[in-house]
């Protein structure tokens, strides 16, 4: 463990390496990312929209230079509840940008 985190994930595609740290600080939240049934690119996709974000600075952030390659995970966590937009009522918006719902515990 380090300061707090556990040991980062490093995941290398292409030429580039992605490092993940997880924060093991504010659990009055239940981490959206742990759902069994999400992919990784949708897991990566929430850690990054923890702030609002747009389809192109997901897109930008993961490496990738086009939204096409995450579209459909997306609209996906869209679907499952799991992010939500900024501009719920104009979804084709310039301006959309994607935040993760927050879960709160009943604990």
């Amino acid at each position: 463990m380090l300061a707090g985190n556990e040991i980062p994930r490093y995941k290398v595609k292409r030429e580039d390496i992605t490092v993940i740290f997880k924060s093991l600080y504010n659990k009055s939240t239940q981490d959206n990312t742990q759902d069994e049934n999400l992919t990784d690119k949708a897991r990566q996709i929430l850690s990054i929209c923890k702030k609002e974000k747009s389809k192109q600075e997901i897109a930008n952030l993961m490496g990738y230079r086009t939204i096409k390659s995450i579209k459909p995970e997306v609209e996906s966590l869209l679907n499952k509840g799991k992010l939500k937009m900024s501009i719920p009522d104009k979804p084709k918006s310039k301006n959309q940008k994607y935040i993760v719902v927050k879960v709160e515990n009943l604990d």
